[in-house]
């Protein structure tokens, strides 16, 4: 029998829209892209290239531009609105691998892509000595975010746990939004 094909790649936008349950709370979802997407344009702001190909930080280059960045400070809200998500996920009370997997089924695919395409593309040039200037830096830097993708995965693993360890069982969130 050939693999069903999930959601993200049977269906378009649009169809995903359609078939979101109307107890989603789609405010949280803006949440978590306007996070996101916040991150990846600040750390693409941030990046600074030299003609001599060296990449470097704007921080560094102008420290008075330091202070702008706590208006930025957006990974506590995307850590936030996702542990209102795993919360609503959990109000079902469902086994906690079918919750595991759930989560991290949606999480690590795009990141399993990014660390494949580093393999591929950086990995040979710094194992053969060959990467300098730009390719360097970047095959560097490409994988650098990942720690955040780390302490989230932490974040999922242990929700269901310190959801109760609030005294809160999941069914106690019946308020919140599916996740």
């Amino acid at each position: 029998m050939p693999p069903v094909p999930s959601r993200a790649t049977a269906a378009g936008a649009s169809d995903l829209a359609a078939s979101t349950p109307a107890s989603r709370d789609r405010s949280i979802d803006a949440l978590r892209v306007a996070s996101l997407g916040v991150v990846m344009v600040g750390h693409t702001l941030m990046a600074t290239v030299e003609p001599s190909g060296r990449v470097g930080n704007v921080l560094a280059v102008l420290p008075a531009a330091q202070m702008m960045t706590w208006a930025f400070q957006v990974v506590p809200v995307f850590f936030l609105v996702g542990g209102f998500a795993h919360a609503a996920a959990l109000r079902n009370d469902p086994p906690y691998a079918s919750f595991l997997a759930g989560r991290l089924g949606r999480l690590l695919p795009p990141a399993a892509v990014l660390v494949g395409l580093w393999l591929v593309a950086g990995l040979p040039l710094e194992v053969t000595g060959h990467a300098t200037g730009l390719p360097r830096s970047a095959a560097r830097v490409a994988v650098q975010p990942l720690w955040f993708l780390g302490v989230y995965v932490g974040v999922v693993t242990l929700s269901p746990a310190m959801l109760r360890s609030t005294g809160d069982s999941a069914s106690g969130w019946s308020s919140c939004s599916q996740g």
